[in-house]
């Protein structure tokens, strides 16, 4: 009996033996894979948000670039605008310089001569003893970007650029100086995007903060290496002093620290044609949480599937393969999840790189027709007809760059929700009729066969927003008429579905013989910045934005659009919205007739000799513009500089002298608005009746409507389309 229970002990002490070594056996391996596996999660924690944020900065520095290039644009067009006038003396041109100070919301504006004199607003003196670093300007090129001048003050950038072809008092000018408020540049770099844990800050070789996000004035201090020093303990591998080096010698790098309870990545990388740096901070909360996150869940359960497993050895093997298999089932599906999440994240990137990319090249395309053919035409100006063909590509490139400017602008404000649907009544037929003109003169120029069609009897007077549906209906057909080929057709049909109550829906058809679209890219053509793919971007050209516009102003509008397509015979896009109706019954309601082939008029000719037309415009050169353009319709020309002026003018002249009025909105003394308020309530008999015209680039619907109720007659955008104008003009003359 004795030896029995020694045997059981010595079993039992062999069992414990065996549960110790087997525990031991399951918990070293435990602890040293959960050692490595931490470690690889923390190396791809760094390397997922070095990709991350490079990408980012690279992308904010590459915007800041481009804003920069703008702000020179501008301020060398700004000086191009100095007549004769603002050059005759100090006084006319420390006026011009107040004047654009003024009207571009620069905090400084001055001209640099040759000897380098500054001239401001207020004072001139000699720039060589008050600006540091005034580089090559004074020879005629370059461009000069500073921060915190001790002339300008801190918070503040100073942009130079050199020009020609401007004399003042006999000494040429070299160049033009602006300053800018960093809290206003910042703000138009969108430097943090609300609900984004990422956010960027640009900083001087020395670390001194040049420009700031609102998320890093919340942090303090006036140089980012010294908010580093004191606040801030850096991650094992990192130095301060490396960092340091890194953006005195213009190198890129990334540093990881805790900060205030948060960690937080920092990717450091140098603006082209600055001193500057950009530096791009990841708080805690970001990447590095999600996939701390996903590798805590699987540590977990790893830790739970050992478990199970160290049980499973002293009792069941078949519960140990069955667990063991279930691991790797579960730790397959975890990686699948991180990978298809890895690869949405680089589909979204890529996205966006490819949409910035072809917007450069969409915007730089007509931009260099434009500055390319205006360098011809100057170097040509012996030469009429070389100089008129200049000027013709000049205006198509103009037009094409504009609607690719309204593209995305339309996109912003839509995704916004800022975008308004109006219910107004307008003539249906004579929508039609003005696309008829616009796309059958665009198709016979390519040799394609267009026509529109009213199919059915299809009610001419309907409530709606007339504007979007225009919108609409010119980018189907701007698209159909581009990807239809010499020889095709391209047709719009309109026909009436169904009545409900008050409203009636209209369909409207665009067919073409083109292309066609692929059945599997059919839905991603409505989407915001894609096309079908990277063929037709090279190929057509295009933001990819049309087709994304045209089907959310018609979910706005309560209505659907579809595609019918098939590649190599063409598509159809179909266009379903709903209209308010004037009259309940159709037989009292105006009607095109059934089956009408509506056909473009042919374009006007328009005579308006002894017309006295008032022009209202601050700017020198849309004035001249307008003048010249304007009078060779016969006009008789009046001008006036601001809104006050033309109140004047108009209150002074006898009553009917003046058979139109265009009004700039954006003027000095007294805006557009203002002006026609006051005209409109003069006690004289033409006050309320002589036609206004708005002539202004505030193209937004809200700004026809703005124009509406102040007592305007018509909006017409800028730049001006001379046949729609005349159009304009016509009509108000003919029925005074």
């Amino acid at each position: 009996m004795k030896e029995g229970k020694a045997k059981r002990k010595l079993w039992y002490g062999s069992l414990g033996t065996a549960v110790i070594v087997a525990a031991l056996l399951c918990t070293l391996p435990l602890v040293f894979m959960l050692r490595e596996y931490q470690q690889k999660t923390d190396d791809t924690i760094t390397r997922l948000s070095e990709e991350y944020l490079s990408e980012l900065a690279e992308q904010t520095a590459a915007h800041l670039e481009t804003s920069l290039q703008s702000q020179f644009a501008q301020i060398i067009m700004m000086a191009s605008a100095a007549g004769d006038d603002d050059l005759a003396d100090l006084e006319s041109l420390q006026s011009f310089l107040l004047r654009q100070k003024e009207i571009n919301d620069f905090t400084y504006v001055a001209l640099l001569d040759a000897n380098g004199i500054c001239y401001t607003g207020d004072d001139y003196y000699s720039a060589v003893s008050k600006i540091n670093s005034l580089g090559t300007l004074l020879d005629g090129q370059g461009v000069l970007i500073s921060a915190n001048e001790t002339l300008l003050g801190d918070n503040t950038i100073l942009l130079g650029a050199s020009i020609d072809g401007i004399v003042f008092d006999g000494t040429p000018i070299a160049a033009v100086l602006v300053g800018m408020d960093t809290n206003t540049l910042s703000q138009r770099l969108v430097l943090h995007k609300e609900g984004s844990n990422a956010y960027a800050d640009v900083i001087s070789g020395q670390g001194a903060f040049i420009m700031r996000s609102a998320m890093g004035k919340e942090r303090g201090g006036v140089n980012y290496f010294g908010v580093l020093e004191a606040r801030a303990v850096l991650d094992e591998g990192y130095s301060l002093e490396a960092m340091r080096r890194d953006v005195a010698e213009r190198r890129e790098g990334m540093v990881g620290f805790t900060m205030a309870g948060g960690h937080e990545y920092v990717y450091y990388a140098p603006i082209s044609n600055t001193q500057w740096t950009i530096c791009v901070t990841m708080l805690s909360g970001g990447m590095d949480v999600s996939v701390a996150e996903l590798s805590s869940f699987m540590s977990r359960n790893t830790v739970l599937m050992v478990a199970l497993i160290t049980i499973a050895i002293l009792s069941f093997f078949m519960i140990y393969i069955r667990g063991a298999n279930r691991s790797a089932r579960l730790l397959e599906k975890e990686k699948e999840r991180a990978e298809e999440a890895l690869a949405h994240a680089e589909r979204a990137s890529l996205a966006k790189s490819e949409f910035l990319s072809r917007m450069s090249h969409e915007i730089r395309t007509p931009m260099n027709g434009i500055i390319g053919m205006a360098a011809i035409a100057m170097q040509n100006l012996e030469d009429p007809a070389r100089v008129r063909d200049c000027l013709k590509k000049v205006s198509i490139s103009s037009r094409h760059l504009l609607a690719l400017i309204n593209d995305v602008l339309d996109m912003s404000k839509i995704e916004s929700g800022k975008i308004e649907i109006r219910n107004e009544s307008f003539d249906l037929l004579a929508l039609m009729e003005s696309l008829a003109v616009v796309y059958d003169t665009q198709a016979g120029g390519r040799g394609i066969q267009f026509s529109t069609m009213a199919c059915g009897d299809v009610r001419e007077e309907l409530k709606g927003d007339s504007l979007r549906l225009n919108q609409i209906l010119t980018n189907l057909l701007s698209n159909a008429i581009k990807f239809t080929p010499e020889g095709g057709r391209v047709t719009l049909q309109v026909r009436e579905l169904k009545q409900e109550e008050e409203r009636i829906w209209l369909r409207f058809q665009v067919t073409d013989t083109g292309c066609g679209i692929a059945k599997e890219n059919q839905e991603k053509i409505f989407h915001a910045f894609e096309q079908e793919n990277a063929h037709i971007t090279e190929k057509y050209g295009g933001t990819g934005l049309g087709l994304s516009i045209s089907q959310r102003l018609v979910q706005l509008m309560g209505g659907t659009l579809s595609v019918e397509s098939e590649e190599g015979e063409g598509s159809t896009f179909t266009a379903d919205i709903p209209f308010g109706v004037l009259s309940q019954a159709p037989e009292a309601a105006h009607i095109i007739s059934h089956d009408t082939v509506i056909k473009p008029e042919r374009a006007a000719e328009y005579d308006f000799r002894d017309k006295q037309v008032l022009i209202v415009e601050d700017n020198t050169i849309n004035r001249e513009i307008a003048v010249e353009l304007i009078g060779r319709s016969g006009a008789v020309i009046s001008t006036a500089v601001n809104g006050k002026e033309a109140v004047e003018m108009f209150s002074a002249s006898p009553p009917g002298y003046f058979d139109l009025l265009l009004m700039d909105v954006q003027m000095p003394v007294m805006d557009g608005y203002e002006a026609t308020a006051a005209i409109r309530a003069m006690e004289r008999p033409d006050a309320k009746t002589v036609p206004i015209f708005a002539t202004t680039a505030n193209a937004f619907s809200e700004d026809v409507e703005k124009s509406r109720k102040c007592g305007m007659n018509a909006h017409i955008n800028k730049p001006l389309d001379m046949e729609e104008l005349y159009r304009r003009m016509d009509e108000a003359f003919r029925k005074r």
